[in-house]
């Protein structure tokens, strides 16, 4: 049956503002907005920054900033047109997404609960132990890969529509699995990085459709963008209070001796409050552990920068997947194999700089700086009008606006989803007739 046809309407050729792609200024605001927000938190700050380590992070974030803005361009407007692709290809290259990425979603269930020990029956700490006490394999690396090709099954569809491709429900109702299912397996594992990674993407993606569409973003979408992000932000309160539950602490007890509590406690009015009500205190307790979940990595990367002893990795932590895949096909040659460093701390974030400096120390300022650049030209790729690059400009822009929380390269499998990315950019460009 085909799957596919072709709209006959007509689409004026036009240009839009996609300002809201910009990892300039998302980058730029999301760290205002923290700086802003970190005065007014009911938190006590068990270890303060030092005035060294503030300094080197503000000129690793300019150094950053300077080099995405040189890689981005200064504009923020693209031209939207019709019959960009040829459809006949469009439409092979949106089935062969979705099918591998479906693909892959059957080899990870396979790599997870029949070689590597994950189970339905086991909580989220058996199941990670499960699978770190494990070893990966070229077959975790195949499925790991197709499985983040087919995060992307959606977005791609969504683009192919607004090229006046129709694609069929059974096709959709295939990469909504994909997406489904993948994240769910990351949930499993107590991985909250990638549902909200995944989930960004897509809202940018559909705020990107509104606007492709020619439509302005009126009171309605802001209201289902900001309810989103509510959504995201239960649901990861939902997460923390279960994974407490497992380990038989209530969740105030939680925010006070937890890995995120060394360095934010809550105020000692906040405590207090906690008190009058068990049941209230707990939910509380519950969105508080979501602030420190947001705000802990900035002083955890103060320690980091103060503390910090060893090697440096030189990509062991930002370009872990490379080096990872020579290690396997290479029999553990270059094996990307994370070093214990002393003054490092496990279990937190040290927002998006602190991989990179464990991989380059002070000389993290001039690499971001050329970092910065390679992330910005899929959005001056887009601003020009090649819209196969929305992938990556979506999942570039969720990394900017997770900028002073976690550097996605090192959580999510975030250097999966990059390089799939890529590839769908790349693979674009082949198929475009205009």
């Amino acid at each position: 049956m085909n799957t596919y046809s072709m709209n006959n309407s007509s689409i004026k050729v036009n240009k839009v503002n996609i300002r809201f792609l910009s990892p300039v200024v998302l980058v730029f605001y999301s760290v205002l907005i923290f700086f802003a927000c970190l005065p007014l938190l009911p938190v006590e700050i068990q270890y303060p920054m030092s005035f060294d380590a503030l300094l080197f992070w503000l000129l690793c974030f300019v150094g950053f900033l300077v080099g995405v803005r040189t890689g981005a361009g200064r504009e923020f407007s693209m031209p939207i047109q019709e019959h960009r692709f040829d459809p006949k290809k469009l439409h092979s290259m949106v089935s062969v997404i979705v099918w591998v990425g479906a693909l892959g979603v059957l080899l990870l269930i396979v790599d997870r609960y029949f070689i590597r020990g994950v189970s339905l029956g086991a909580d989220v700490f058996q199941n990670r132990e499960a699978l770190e006490g494990s070893q990966a394999s070229g077959f975790s690396a195949i499925a790991a890969f197709a499985s983040s090709l087919g995060l992307f099954s959606l977005i791609v569809i969504w683009i192919a529509e607004t090229n006046i491709l129709i694609v069929s429900k059974w096709l959709k109702i295939l990469a909504s699995l994909n997406v489904f299912i993948a994240v769910y397996l990351s949930i499993q594992l107590g991985s909250r990085s990638l549902l909200l990674v995944v989930a960004l993407a897509h809202l940018l993606t559909w705020l990107f459709i509104l606007r492709a569409r020619g439509l302005r973003l009126i009171f309605r979408h802001k209201i289902i963008a900001i309810l989103s992000i509510a959504g995201l932000a239960i649901i990861s309160t939902l997460m923390m209070l279960s994974r407490v539950d497992l380990m038989g602490f209530s969740m105030q007890e939680s925010v006070l001796n937890s890995a995120y509590s060394y360095t934010m406690v809550p105020s000692f009015e906040v405590r207090e409050s906690f008190d009058d009500n068990f049941e209230i205190g707990e939910v509380a307790a519950g969105f508080f552990s979501l602030v420190q979940y947001i705000f802990h990595g900035i002083f955890e990367f103060g320690l980091l920068f103060t503390y910090f002893q060893g090697e440096h990795e030189w990509g062991g932590r930002t370009l872990w997947l490379p080096l990872k895949l020579i290690g396997i096909f290479t029999g553990g040659i270059a094996s990307g194999e994370q070093a214990i460093n002393v003054g490092e701390r496990y279990g937190v974030y040290t927002t998006f700089l602190g991989p990179v400096f464990i991989d380059f120390g002070l000389l993290s300022p001039l690499v971001l700086i050329f970092y910065g650049w390679l992330l910005g030209v899929p959005y001056r790729a887009l601003r020009q009008g090649k819209i196969e690059w929305i992938p990556a400009v979506v999942l570039i822009a969720a990394s900017s606006i997770l900028w002073p929380v976690v550097n996605i390269l090192s959580s999510a499998s975030g250097s999966y989803l990059l390089v799939c990315s890529l590839l769908i950019g790349i693979a674009g460009k082949k198929i475009r007739v205009s």
